[in-house]
């Protein structure tokens, strides 16, 4: 990893996929750069998606390179192209070079999903499905949380739901399952994962209410978020 890689933090989020943009260009995504800068040529792996050729219910991680980058302007004067996009930017991507495993695939078999997505290529990452939240406050916390009860995790703005399956003895946090086998991408990068852990927010419904659970995702020295 270069130097200029590792300084740079990239990450992004994936708003919206346009199957059939105005542009003619194929399939492209509209990303909202939460750390770092997104630059065209970069090499970067999109998380949690589905392909065309594989079962619907089974989500891989793929490999691709930034084509392009456009800034949405106004409806007068269009779609600008740009070199770079910083963190705040929301921006359209157009992608080239996709890969899964060592397969060459066509962007149009990609279709992204509610966990996915994106950072350099080069940042080590491992994909999970438990995780430990601990409690900001846990008296307040402590009439939502019951084992079985299942929760909402606001994963940069989209819905993935999980489910409560332990509350130590402690009462300082609680152990949580992704449902159906769904897993999250945790990069090792301290940043990046401290800005996964500021962006995650946590809801439960019960008896018909909504209740925010005051928490955090747990992260640990080794670089990795707990999954057991």
């Amino acid at each position: 990893m270069s130097m200029h890689e590792h300084i740079n933090n990239l990450l992004f989020s994936i708003d919206k996929e346009i199957a059939k943009p105005t542009s003619s260009a194929g399939k492209v995504w509209r990303v909202f750069v939460k750390s770092g800068v997104l630059r065209v040529g970069d090499k970067v792996k999109i998380t949690s998606v589905n392909l065309d050729s594989q079962p619907k219910s089974a989500l891989f991680d793929i490999e691709a390179e930034i084509k392009s980058i456009h800034e949405e302007l106004d409806h007068i004067e269009g779609v600008k192209e740009i070199a770079s996009a910083p963190k705040g930017g929301i921006v359209g991507i157009d992608i080239k070079n996709c890969y899964f495993g060592r397969k060459k695939i066509n962007k149009k078999e990609i279709s992204i999903s509610k966990q996915s997505i994106g950072f350099l290529s080069e940042e080590p990452y491992a994909n999970h499905g438990v995780f430990y939240v601990r409690f900001s406050n846990a008296e307040k916390t402590f009439d939502l949380v019951d084992i079985g009860r299942n929760v909402i995790l606001l994963w940069f703005g989209k819905m993935v739901a999980a489910k409560i399956y332990e509350i130590p003895d402690s009462l300082e946090g609680m152990y949580i399952a992704l449902q159906s086998g769904k897993t999250l991408a945790i990069p090792d990068n301290y940043m990046l994962r401290a800005e996964i852990t500021k962006s995650t927010k946590m809801l439960t419904n019960y008896q018909g209410k909504t209740g925010y659970i005051n928490g955090l995702l747990e992260t640990h020295g080794d670089g990795s978020l707990v999954s057991r």
